[in-house]
């Protein structure tokens, strides 16, 4: 029995050198991992936009509109004049008056926002009036937002009925709700965000051509608190959460992993515990299921991307009895999530901070969902 015994640990000390001595290389000779059997799916995400990136679309079109409002007014005072007195009294009123409105603030409300505006008849009118518009948001299509005016308590405003529409350069819309206690939050957009796992995973940074998406009503507004902007630098004018039901999606997405001519990661599964992200896969060699290797990643942001950093990956063989590192495959697996994040947002979302869960600025979210604070771009 008890050379039976000695056997068995003689057995398993030279399983576990083998691996280690079959683990401590192959990384070194591949500077990529490939990914067989990946497919492409979209994920559910939810977009928050804060007032300070509303407010310049709003002020845009506002300021269109108004000369066609207060032209209106005019039209129909002059309209009950005399008839001989009209036409003089449109060239005072067109040569006297130059209508603008500025935007004061915007809230959030159960129906929409609520947009206070100062209403001046001609620069420098010294009895500026205030006043208030209520805003609402449709899904026009899956990737238009309609914005119009509607009745503040039942009761029409200074403009009622569409004002514009703007695209949402990042993924497919499903509904749009009020964020009215979520932070700086204000809007709320609950979208499917497509992520694709390609055959072979693109060495990180690379990113696809940025796409632009312009905005109608003639106009392109400028990118909204762009990275250059020291205003952005200290706060974001957008964040996308991605709820763990979501991130368990795209790790069921990928397929198998090839790490060497013999050695393979399969089901890989993306969970999160605390405030860091795990990925566990089982590893397999010639086919052979040897042990599961876990992962813990860091979340964070590098040069406007998602930049998720491995602080440490262990092989656990015989159900857990053993474990040892295996940290020679981290970068891989970095290269493997960047790419994947990354490739859905290149070129339509700026990634200032990345963490799990709520905080100050974005209290509302779930506290295992990856947060991502940044900047939209909309071209």
């Amino acid at each position: 029995m008890q050379r039976k015994h000695l056997f068995r640990v003689v057995g398993v000390l030279l399983t576990v050198l083998a691996l280690l001595a079959l683990l401590s290389g192959p990384a070194q000779a591949s500077a990529q991992v490939s990914i067989k059997n990946a497919t492409s799916t979209s994920i559910n995400a939810n977009v928050y936009l804060t007032g300070n990136m509303l407010q310049p679309i709003f002020q845009d079109s506002i300021s269109d509109q108004i000369p066609h409002v207060m032209g209106n007014v005019i039209a129909s005072m002059v309209g009950q004049l005399p008839k001989e007195d009209q036409g003089w009294a449109t060239q005072m009123a067109n040569a006297l008056l130059q209508p603008s409105a500025s935007l004061i603030s915007v809230t959030p409300q159960e129906k929409g926002l609520l947009v206070s505006l100062e209403l001046s008849l001609y620069t420098g009118d010294p009895k500026a009036t205030t006043t208030s518009l209520l805003v609402g948001f449709s899904v026009a299509d899956p990737t238009t937002i309609q914005v119009s005016a509607l009745p503040i308590d039942g009761k029409a405003g200074l403009v009622t009925g569409p004002l514009m529409t703007f695209h949402m350069p990042i993924g497919s819309l499903n509904s749009i709700f009020m964020a009215t206690t979520c932070g700086n939050a204000d809007l709320g957009i609950s979208l499917k965000l497509p992520v694709t796992t390609s055959s072979q995973s693109a060495p990180t940074g690379q990113a696809r051509p940025a796409t632009s998406n312009p905005i109608p009503l003639g106009k392109t507004f400028p990118a909204v608190n762009s990275p250059t902007n020291s205003a952005a630098a200290a706060l974001p004018g957008s964040y996308i959460e991605i709820p763990a039901s979501s991130l368990a999606q795209v790790g069921n997405s990928v397929g198998t992993m090839t790490i060497s001519s013999s050695l393979t990661a399969e089901k890989i599964r993306i969970g999160v515990q605390g405030k860091n992200l795990t990925l566990t896969t089982d590893i397999h060699w010639h086919g052979l299921g040897i042990g599961t290797a876990v992962s813990t990643i860091m979340p964070g942001a590098a040069n406007g991307k998602l930049a998720m950093h491995v602080a440490e990956t262990k092989l656990q063989i015989l159900g857990g009895l053993i474990s040892f590192p295996m940290n020679s495959y981290n970068a891989q697996i970095e290269q493997l999530l960047n790419s994947q994040f990354n490739s859905a947002l290149a070129g339509k979302f700026t990634v200032m901070q990345a963490a799990i869960g709520a905080n100050a600025q974005l209290p509302c979210v779930l506290a295992n969902s990856l947060v991502l604070a940044g900047n939209i771009i909309m071209n």
